[in-house]
Parts: structure tokens; C-alpha cells; sequence
């Protein structure tokens, strides 16, 4: 998509965690993914958390109709068929190689052999309108009832980060998960408990290992009426800066970068930004084709997690 082109689409109607984040970020970051430009070929931690992500699903919507060992076998085998398909020719780090994943899924399924809920969803898209003109949208990995506590989406991570408790305090200041409740709540038309973090370092450490964090974790979160309405309004706040850049028009518009450089090169737990070799070159952004970078390709559909679909129970 050209700049020009990019411009008459107009500003953006829908939004979804990624792309917010991805503005406020760095605005510069957001032009760029919006005109359609992404990785030639996906950071394996991308294909490992779309593998743990299938792990999870399949073992825990078989509850019931397989046994514990079979329920196992079998969501691992439909992880490594995921993995196999979306893995590149590069060469993993041990903690997203399958070896790795698969000891993993091996040790979380002995760890978790039975849970006091049941999955009644996969992931699930689902998009809701702010108002007559925005909406709101993404995909959560899956809904849970648990009988004591009611209906909550479950949020699955995986991470190359110790299980510390700056890690799993900072789900609490999460939009990501707020949007989750906000939108499961709107979806079903009731309000929900909240979200379960159901977490797992991906390091795998030996018997001597003096590691002090756990292996695996969760953590309830819960958002209040008022935060859920003060998120809203950071929302239509969002899309109003956008539109602001619009404004501009094409030739004018600026899309500012990032003052923090380690979105661009990168920190711990941040990847190198994908477009940080082609930010500082000496002329004007819209004059820059991104295509002609190797690691640079196209989508070939538009990013609109709304509309994946899961497994159900």
C-alpha cells in the first residue's frame, strides 16, 4: 500500500491491543505495520507461542473425552504439526526449539493433570463498537467456567522471563487483559470474573539448577466497572490521535518515532524493532520503500485478529 493509498483508506474505524500498543509505542512503528509491511519470516518465539498456544487449547478442550495420557499425546501432536508449519529456515534458540517445547508441554501436562474448570472455548475473535464510529476487537486464546467463581477468559503465555513478581505484577496495568474482560463481557452480555494468566517460563533448568521462580504460574485479574469504563475512554482517545495525524494530510504528516531507542534496537524482553535500519536513513519516510530490505515483505490479508476462530467444547 503507498502512502497516498494509506491516506485515502482513512484513519483507522477498529483496533485491537497489537495495533494500539503499536501506536503508542512508536507512531512511526504503527504507519508502517498500517501500510501492510511485516516480517519476511516470523521471530520463532512468534511460532513458539503459537505453539504452546495450541498445546493448550487441544489439551484442555479433550477433557473429558480422552484420558490424561491420551489428551497429552494428542495436543502435542497437533502442536508439532503447527510448529512444523510456521517454523522458518533459521535456527531456534534452545528455549523455541520443538526438543525444548515439547519437554515443556510434557512437564505442564504432569503438573496440570486435572483443573477444577472446564475450557468452553478456544480462541475466539470477537469485536465491539465504542460507538457509532469505533470499535474495539482481538482474539483471546479461551473462555473457562469455573463453578465458584463463574465465567473468565483465559490468557496463555509463554516467556523466556523468570516467573518474578515484577512479570506477573505487571498483568495487573495490562490493557491487553482489560480489553480481554471488557470485550468477553460485551460478547456474552454478562459480566465475567475477570482473566486467568496462566503462565510458563520456557526455560527448562537441570538438577542443579539453583533457579528460585517457579516453572509455572497463575494469576487471577480483575478490573472494576470503572476501570473497565476508563478504558473505553483511553480507547476513543487513541483513534482521536490517530485522527489527528490524518488531519495532516499525506504530504504533511509526521507519524512521530519513539523517544524510548529501546523499541528500536531492542532490550530484554523487546525484540529489535523491524523497521529500526530503515528509520534513520537521510530522507523523507514516505519516501522509503520498505520492500527493498530483505528481511521486509507484504501481507498478503489485512490484520484483523476479530475474526480467528477456535476450537469449542
Amino acid at each position: 500500500m503507498t502512502n497516498q493509498e494509506f491516506f485515502d483508506k482513512g484513519p483507522a474505524t477498529k483496533l485491537d491491543n497489537t495495533m494500539r500498543t503499536e501506536f503508542h509505542n512508536c507512531n512511526r512503528r504503527r504507519y508502517w505495520s498500517g501500510r501492510g509491511y511485516t516480517y519476511k519470516y516470523s521471530p520463532t518465539y512468534f511460532t513458539a507461542g503459537t505453539t504452546w498456544h495450541e498445546f493448550q487449547e487441544k489439551y484442555y478442550l479433550n477433557t473429558g473425552k480422552l484420558t490424561h495420557k491420551d489428551r497429552m499425546i494428542n495436543a502435542i501432536a497437533a502442536a508439532e504439526i503447527i510448529y512444523e508449519t510456521k517454523i522458518g529456515s533459521g535456527e531456534p534458540n534452545k528455549n523455541d526449539s520443538w526438543d525444548n517445547l515439547r519437554n515443556l508441554m510434557i512437564i505442564y501436562a504432569n503438573f496440570y493433570p486435572q483443573e477444577s474448570w472446564t475450557m468452553i472455548s478456544g480462541e475466539t475473535g470477537w469485536i465491539w463498537p465504542l460507538d457509532h464510529t469505533h470499535w474495539y476487537g482481538g482474539s483471546l486464546d479461551g473462555y473457562i467456567e469455573w463453578p465458584q467463581l463463574g465465567l473468565l477468559a483465559i490468557e496463555n503465555k509463554s516467556t523466556g522471563s523468570w516467573l518474578s513478581a515484577n512479570y506477573l505484577n505487571q498483568w495487573a496495568h495490562a490493557p491487553q487483559i482489560t480489553g480481554i474482560i471488557w470485550g468477553l463481557s460485551k460478547v456474552i452480555g454478562e459480566d465475567i470474573f475477570g482473566c486467568m494468566m496462566n503462565m510458563a517460563n520456557k526455560t527448562i533448568s537441570g538438577p542443579k539448577s539453583k533457579r528460585t521462580t517457579s516453572q509455572f504460574m497463575r494469576r487471577l485479574e480483575r478490573r472494576s466497572p470503572a476501570q473497565l469504563e476508563e478504558f473505553e475512554q483511553d480507547v476513543l482517545h487513541t483513534f482521536k490521535l490517530i485522527e489527528m495525524e490524518y488531519d495532516k494530510g499525506p504530504d504533511k504528516w509526521t507519524w512521530h518515532k519513539t523517544v524510548n531507542p529501546i523499541e528500536c534496537v531492542g532490550g530484554p524482553g523487546r525484540t529489535v524493532c523491524l523497521f529500526e535500519n530503515i528509520c534513520n536513513l537521510p530522507v523523507p519516510f514516505t519516501e522509503i520503500e520498505p520492500l527493498d530490505f530483505s528481511h521486509i515483505t507484504l501481507r498478503t490479508t489485512e490484520w484483523t485478529p476479530w475474526e480467528r476462530t477456535g476450537g469449542q467444547e
